[in-house]
């Protein structure tokens, strides 16, 4: 049974604090894995937000965990795309993230990531808007290709981070946060939520070590960890 400290942990983790291990435990709609094709997909029980979630993909495919392009989807789309047509797509898909229309801002970012398939802040804004249609699991795919293309930007290497850790994966949330402090030891956040990782994962002692490290640094660490790890 939970102790009372424990589901005090739970609550102030799942409401925000840090998140917690499997929290959400969110399912995905669409259900993108292997190597299946992120394009349309006519089912008569799609509502109309799925069928522009998979209108909005149209180009894309998930492979081995990574957003790819379609070669055979997007050389349509791709035609006449610029550089500068990325930008205007990652503007509009961010107006269209802030009004709360995520599968019309998955499509904005997908054509930005189809006109310069090096710029990480298209599949961050993919990550972004994947979450707000609770798909973790292309949002995984998105902020993993993100860190690939911009490795030491810690920022998305978090959202990668947290969206590991909302899904249930201990060892990949644990690993990410360490990639993370490797590339920069001052980030009192990462530390306070490796505390957390550690905890769950049964390591009371590495669980203090980062606590301190946190205190050190900023970070907000729980105060139903502490106290756990206190008794």
């Amino acid at each position: 049974m939970m102790s009372r400290t424990h589901g005090a942990l739970a609550a102030a983790l799942a409401a925000g604090v840090l998140g917690l291990v499997g929290c959400a435990g969110q399912s995905s709609q669409l259900s993108f894995d292997g190597d299946r094709e992120a394009g349309p997909v006519t089912r008569g029980t799609e509502s109309w937000a799925e069928q522009r979630m998979h209108e909005g993909l149209r180009g894309l495919r998930i492979q081995d965990g990574l957003v790819t392009i379609d070669a055979r989807e997007a050389a349509k789309l791709q035609k006449g795309l610029t550089k500068a047509d990325a930008a205007q797509a990652l503007s509009r898909g961010a107006s269209l993230y802030a009004e709360n229309d995520f599968p019309g801002a998955v499509g904005e970012f997908r054509t930005a990531i189809l006109a310069d398939t090096s710029l990480a802040d298209g599949y961050v804004g993919l990550g972004d808007a994947s979450i707000g249609e609770k798909e973790d699991t292309l949002a995984l795919a998105a902020y993993r290709t993100a860190t690939r293309l911009a490795p030491n930007d810690t920022a998305i290497g978090m959202k990668l981070a947290e969206t590991l850790n909302r899904t249930g994966d201990l060892a990949g949330w644990t690993a990410e946060l360490e990639r993370l402090l490797a590339i920069d030891p001052a980030q009192g956040e990462a530390h306070a939520r490796l505390a957390v990782a550690k905890y769950y994962a049964g390591d009371r002692e590495g669980a203090l070590a980062q606590i301190r490290l946190a205190d050190q640094f900023g970070g907000n660490v729980p105060p139903q960890l502490r106290d756990m790890l206190n008794h």
